[in-house]
């Protein structure tokens, strides 16, 4: 099965693709099985996305003012383009604005400060002898397990 429907370098001219079907996988399915026709759903996603890409910057070009809608028979599209904003330079820090704005820091710039436990805060809690300073510091935090990643790479079609 070719995952693909298009030749390569042909740009999507159909409303209708023709998606494996997955209606036979539930738990008993092999992984191995699982992943070939999730592939296959990546690579014709990502033809797909490309494509979007691509009518999304001649949309762009198309189109101006701060919202632009454009109702067709299928459906709508909307262009917002958000208001312009200020950046701190790459490579400027809170230091270099200080240093060279002293009190009048304020009038141009807000200061936030965050706090964010230290990745090996695991390692750091199981050096620490003083209870009370470790149950203070588990009391300021919470433990979230994260979603594993499942991520695919397929082949390209050439490699098939």
């Amino acid at each position: 099965m070719n995952p693909n429907p298009n030749t390569k370098g042909d740009t999507m001219n159909s409303r209708t693709l023709i998606l494996p079907s997955t209606s036979h996988i539930g738990s008993a399915t092999p992984v191995d099985q699982i992943a070939e026709v999730a592939l296959s759903l990546v690579v014709v996603s990502e033809s797909v996305n490309k494509e979007i890409e691509r009518l999304k910057s001649l949309i762009r070009a198309k189109t101006n003012g701060p919202i632009t809608n454009i109702d067709v028979p299928s459906g709508s599209v909307s262009v917002v383009r958000p208001e312009p904003s200020w950046v701190l330079r790459d490579g400027k820090s809170h230091k270099d604005v200080q240093r060279e704005l002293g009190d009048k820091m304020p009038m141009f710039f807000a200061s936030h400060v965050q706090v964010s436990p230290h990745r090996d805060l695991s390692a750091r809690l199981s050096a620490i002898s003083d209870p009370y300073l470790k149950n203070t510091v588990l009391d300021l935090v919470d433990h979230h397990s994260g979603t594993p990643r499942v991520g695919f790479k397929p082949r390209s079609v050439e490699e098939v």
